[in-house]
C-alpha cells in the first residue's frame, strides 16, 4: 500500500503536553518526526535535534543538570531490560557538570570504544572504554606529568604496561624516554616481571 505524501510531509509546531513538557519541531502524523527541541517541565533537561516516530534519533544534543551529551541518538528497543528511552550511540561528546569532557564512543548510551577524555582534575586518558570504564589498551597521563601506557581493566591498570616519568618523551628512537617500571599490574598494582629499568633511552 502506497503512503499519503501529504500525511507523510513535516509539519512544523509547537506542543504543550498535560505534564508540562513542550516541543517545538517537526511531526508526521502527529508524531515527532524530523527537528525539533523537546523541554521538560521539571527544568532539568533539554534535547533539541532529529527525531523519528516520537524517540530521539539521529543527531541531537541533550543538556542535563548532569552534563551535556552532542552526537548520535538511536532508538533502543530492548526496553525491558534497560529502559524504554533514546540512547546514545556512535559518536559524541558528553560534557559532565564538573567539567570532565568524553568526546569518544557510544553503544546503547553506554561510554564503550575509543575514547578522548579529559578530566576536570586535569588528568586525561586516551584509549579504550568499555561499558563506561577505561578497559583495553590506553594510556592515562597524571596531573604530575607521569604516563602509564598500556593495558586496562575496570578503571585500574591490569595486564601489561609501562610508566614514562614527568619530562620523558614518547617518541621511538630518540634520547630523553625515561622509563621506570616495565611489566604486570594485577588490579592498579606493579607487581613487576624481572624486567624493571629505568634510565634514559
Amino acid at each position: 500500500m502506497l503512503s499519503n505524501p501529504i500525511e507523510d510531509t513535516p509539519v512544523e509546531c509547537t506542543i504543550y503536553y498535560e505534564n508540562g513538557d513542550m516541543y517545538i519541531g517537526e511531526i508526521i502524523q502527529g508524531q515527532r518526526c524530523g527537528n525539533g527541541t523537546l523541554s521538560y517541565d521539571n527544568g532539568e533537561s533539554i534535547y533539541e535535534g532529529e527525531w523519528r516516530d516520537n524517540r530521539r534519533n539521529g543527531r541531537g544534543r541533550q543538556i542535563t543538570r548532569q552534563g551535556k551529551y552532542s552526537g548520535q541518538f538511536v532508538e533502543y528497543v530492548f526496553c525491558i531490560i534497560i529502559s524504554d528511552s533514546d540512547l546514545f550511540s556512535g559518536n559524541g561528546v558528553y560534557c559532565e557538570a564538573d567539567g570532565t569532557v568524553y568526546d569518544g564512543d557510544w553503544i546503547q548510551g553506554a561510554k564503550s570504544g575509543m575514547a578522548h577524555v579529559k578530566y576536570a582534575s586535569g588528568e586525561s586518558y586516551v584509549g579504550e572504554y568499555r561499558y563506561g570504564k577505561r578497559h583495553g589498551k590506553g594510556q592515562y597521563t597524571s596531573l604530575n606529568g607521569e604516563i602509564y601506557s598500556g593495558e586496562f581493566m575496570n578503571n585500574m591498570r591490569h595486564g601489561v604496561g609501562y610508566v614514562i616519568k614527568e619530562g620523558g618523551v614518547i617518541s621511538q628512537g630518540e634520547d630523553g624516554i625515561i622509563i621506570d617500571c616495565v611489566g604486570t599490574w594485577v588490579e592498579d598494582k606493579y607487581i613487576g616481571s624481572g624486567n624493571q629499568i629505568e634510565g634514559k633511552y
